[in-house]
């Protein structure tokens, strides 16, 4: 019984059923034509520049600059999944309560105080402030990507959705690759010049964070403004 249930699975033809074909340009239309969807992915972009203009040098700038070990440098990464598991939860319980807008108007609050941490490090003070670092990021991190996914089902339309989510992933991955990209330029430029900044002794890492912070207060202040005055989407 069972081979004979195999072979009629592989020999079964599926039926074709017909598909309405829809125009890419039609789509994208009607896409840009969505104010909402527009809106809402913007706060992707700035965000994917805050994260992609720092974070990434974090690694080198732990290790040379701070002389971290390996194993605290484990530990950090160790507390701040911890963190992000256990702030998960109630973050997302606050979001169904009263929206993803201003769920993320608290995380990306925690965020700019975990970037602001590492703006005030140095050799003296590294494992303080990255310990800091950790904790605020990974609770800000337990709800910034749930976060700024649901937005697309509050403001945009349903049949604009599937199309917003992929363009909202697609924009996100260019611009943070670019990002990384172009600040790697003045992070060399601060290096080779013996970690200074117009004369002021100072960590590249410490500007691109100061960078990132002044992005995310921008990201706080686009959502107040522009995204909690939107309509919300049709179910």
């Amino acid at each position: 019984l069972m081979l004979l249930h195999t072979a009629t699975l592989i020999f079964s033809v599926e039926k074709e059923v017909p598909r309405e074909k829809v125009s890419v340009r039609r789509e994208l239309a009607s896409m840009i034509r969505d104010k909402s969807l527009l809106c809402v992915i913007a706060v992707s972009f700035f965000w994917s520049i805050a994260n992609y203009a720092s974070i990434p040098f974090y690694g080198t700038y732990k290790i040379k600059e701070l002389g971290f070990s390996m194993t605290f440098i484990a530990i950090l990464a160790a507390v701040q999944s911890i963190v992000r598991a256990v702030a998960s939860h109630p973050i997302g319980g606050y979001a169904d309560r009263h929206g993803f807008a201003r769920m993320l108007m608290i995380v990306f609050s925690v965020e700019a105080l975990a970037l602001l941490s590492v703006v005030f490090s140095g050799p003296a003070n590294g494992q303080i402030t990255f310990a800091l670092y950790a904790v605020f990021h990974g609770i800000a991190m337990g709800g910034i990507n749930s976060g700024e996914t649901n937005l697309i089902y509050d403001y945009v339309d349903k049949k604009n959705r599937t199309a917003a989510l992929a363009l909202k992933n697609a924009i996100a991955g260019i611009t943070g690759f670019l990002t990384t990209l172009i600040v790697t330029i003045p992070v060399k430029a601060i290096q080779q010049n013996g970690n200074t900044l117009f004369g002021i002794p100072v960590y590249a890492q410490q500007v691109t964070s100061a960078f990132s912070f002044l992005a995310v207060i921008g990201i706080l202040c686009y959502i107040f403004f522009v995204v909690r005055r939107m309509d919300k989407g049709s179910a």
